[in-house]
């Protein structure tokens, strides 16, 4: 099962974590099938081999998204860098 975030993170230009918060409709994600697939980023961490066969796919046709801003720091203020 997929599930999605409603809370976004990422690292701010002063090296804090920020959040955010999203809202959408609900996805109804439709199943695809594919011969073939590659994804070298994938392949570089060791995750699937070149000839790995596909396991699944999901689409999903274009939904609006809510960005709730602005974007906060996060509780923990830990610098990271």
């Amino acid at each position: 099962m997929l599930t999605h975030p409603t809370v976004g993170w990422y690292l701010r230009r002063d090296g804090r974590v920020g959040t955010y918060s999203i809202w959408h409709p609900p996805m109804r994600a439709v199943h695809l099938e594919a011969g073939s697939a590659r994804f070298a980023v994938f392949e570089g961490l060791g995750l699937v081999g070149a000839g790995d066969r596909p396991h699944s796919i999901l689409a999903q046709r274009s939904i609006p998204f809510d960005i709730h801003t602005p974007p906060r720091p996060a509780l923990f203020t830990k610098r990271l860098l």
